[in-house]
């Protein structure tokens, strides 16, 4: 089965830091306001019997782009950041300072998302693969072959869950290949030090570049890209 896949993508005129990427998110909520939860996943309707949180792919994604702050806005959350562009006063709060919002350049685009007879490569950037459980496992293995196998298992039920947020049903088994790990090293995720993969992979799917996939997408970790050696002007 494949679906057509609508993005949005704003980048605004505003400057911040890699690390205001959190502030930005916690200013566009607040402008829009805690109701719409599509914006921050938070379950309005929270009660001692139901989680905090809703544990879904988030629709609406924040991030850090060549200095400016990004919305990635996909399905349902094309419609849903109408809430923000509807506002007539677009000064928001990004940590200590107050900030008027301006679009640099607003992307429309309608991908299809389909499995395939062949593989096709990805970069993943910042990809947060790692529960306390499953990091535990990935450091009990000895061989780097091993670990290899766990991180495609890994990544295999990241993209199922894309699939799932985004309504698409996939029916068949995915193949996915990691072909290389460019680096990884630890960085700072709600509190806490995670260890974040750059890596080189390939899967029998069409997906969305800009997207992402794994831990912390909300906030811009594990983007989805072009492999560097498949650029324009390389081969």
């Amino acid at each position: 089965m494949s679906i057509s896949t609508r993005m949005v993508i704003v980048t605004f005129t505003n400057k911040i830091e890699p690390w205001e990427v959190s502030k930005f998110r916690g200013g566009i909520i607040a402008k829009v306001g805690l109701e719409h939860d599509w914006f921050h996943n938070h379950n309005n309707q929270n009660t001692d019997n139901q989680p905090k949180f809703h544990y879904r792919y988030p629709l609406i994604q924040y991030r850090y782009y060549q200095g400016h702050p990004q919305l990635i806005c996909i399905q349902q959350g094309v419609e849903e950041v109408q809430q923000l562009f509807s506002k007539s006063d677009w000064e928001i709060r990004i940590g200590n300072r107050i900030e008027k919002l301006g679009i640099k350049e607003l992307n429309l685009r309608a991908v299809e998302v389909a499995l395939t007879d062949n593989l096709y490569h990805y970069q993943l950037q910042h990809w947060l693969p790692f529960n306390p459980k499953n990091y535990e496992h990935y450091q009990a293995l000895e061989y780097q072959t091993d670990r290899i196998q766990f991180l495609e298992k890994i990544l295999t039920g990241h993209i199922l869950a894309f699939a799932n947020g985004i309504g698409w049903q996939i029916t068949a088994p995915l193949n996915v290949r990691i072909e290389r790990v460019v680096k990884h090293k630890f960085v700072s995720y709600k509190d806490a030090k995670m260890m974040a993969f750059n890596l080189d992979f390939a899967v029998n799917a069409r997906l969305p570049f800009e997207a992402a996939l794994g831990q912390g997408v909300s906030l811009g970790f594990g983007l989805l890209n072009v492999p560097a050696n498949l650029r324009k002007g390389k081969k």
